[in-house]
This record gives structure tokens, C-alpha cells and sequence, in this order.
């Protein structure tokens, strides 16, 4: 006697439909990680093998994505691979917050719903990393490292509206080094 929970049974229809679709894209992603997950292909991407930078990979991928009439949510860059998990649940929370607003379009980029996402997330418990956008995250790590205080230069010209004369008043600097510090940013 064979019995088969209806549930089961349609996740399995679900991943023998995705398979193909995720072996197909493998090929665009010469091997990149990827599983199928809650009716969802998930692919970890390893952008310095794949020879991209940050937001290259939408343009990279979307073409079969497009073809094969797929919807797509990219999760901001990470460099911690014992947080994907927060980053794979950011990357869902895009998907539905980009369907909501946007319906039709086909692939939701994580800069494009930043504030949506904030606010979302503001009522949950996250890891700092989670909040913080990549390219901060670098100049924070920076100033970490060399001790530099860029981020909170940056920090005073956006609370003084990118106003030139304000922030180099309140970091009491000269303007040559105000430009130079933020092209450094940059």
C-alpha cells in the first residue's frame, strides 16, 4: 500500500519542473552554487570568479530569465557566507515587495526597494550587516582597518544636504581635502 501526501507530491512536480530551468542557468553562472528551496532556484553567486562587480549580475542573467518567463529578486552583495541565510530572506522580502508594487515587472533588485525593505525589516530581529548597504559596508571596514573617519565625513555632508561649504565648516577642513576624502569615498 503506497500512500502520498498531496503537499509532497506537488513539491516534487515543482522541483522536477525548476531543475532544468536551474541547469540552464547554471551555464550563465560556471559553477555557481544553486538549490531549490521553497519552490524557489536560489543561486549564491561568487562575483569576483564570475569576473562581475556589484549590479552586474541582474544585466548578466536576466536575458534566459526573461526567455523562460521567470521573476527574479537579487539580495544585496555579502561577504559572509555564514549569513546567507538573512541574506536569502532579504532577497524574498524584495520578491514580495516588488510584486506588490510593481507587478509587472520580472526581477527586483535589492538598491531599488531599500527604504521598503528598511521599513519592513525595522520591525524584525536582523544582523547589522542585513541593514547596512554593501558599498558602506566597505567604507566601514575601511575605516576600520586604516583608521581613516570617512564614514563620518560622509555621515556630515549627507546630514548638511551634500552642501560643500557646511560639512567642511563643521569637520573643520580645508575644501582640497574635503574633495579629495570624497573622491576617496568614492
Amino acid at each position: 500500500l503506497s500512500v502520498s501526501d498531496p503537499k509532497i507530491e506537488n513539491q516534487r512536480r515543482q522541483q522536477c519542473a525548476l531543475e532544468p530551468l536551474a541547469l540552464s542557468l547554471t551555464q550563465l553562472l560556471s559553477s555557481e552554487c544553486y538549490t531549490i528551496y521553497e519552490g524557489s532556484i536560489v543561486f549564491i553567486c561568487n562575483l569576483t570568479r564570475l569576473g562581475l562587480e556589484d549590479g552586474q549580475l541582474p544585466a548578466h542573467i536576466l536575458p534566459p530569465l526573461r526567455d523562460n518567463l521567470l521573476t527574479a529578486a537579487f539580495s544585496s552583495v555579502y561577504y559572509d557566507f555564514k549569513e546567507l541565510y538573512y541574506y536569502y530572506n532579504q532577497a524574498k522580502i524584495i520578491f514580495q515587495i516588488g510584486t506588490q508594487k510593481n507587478p509587472t515587472r520580472w526581477y527586483f533588485r535589492f538598491e531599488d526597494y531599500l527604504t521598503d525593505y528598511l521599513i519592513f525589516k525595522l520591525k524584525e530581529k536582523n544582523v547589522p550587516g542585513v541593514l547596512i548597504p554593501a558599498g558602506l559596508q566597505r567604507l566601514l571596514e575601511y575605516d576600520r582597518k586604516k583608521g581613516s573617519g570617512y564614514a563620518d565625513l560622509l555621515r556630515i555632508y549627507l546630514e548638511k544636504e551634500r552642501n560643500i561649504a557646511e560639512t567642511i565648516r563643521v569637520a573643520y577642513i580645508h575644501r582640497n581635502t574635503f574633495l579629495y576624502r570624497i573622491r576617496k569615498i568614492q
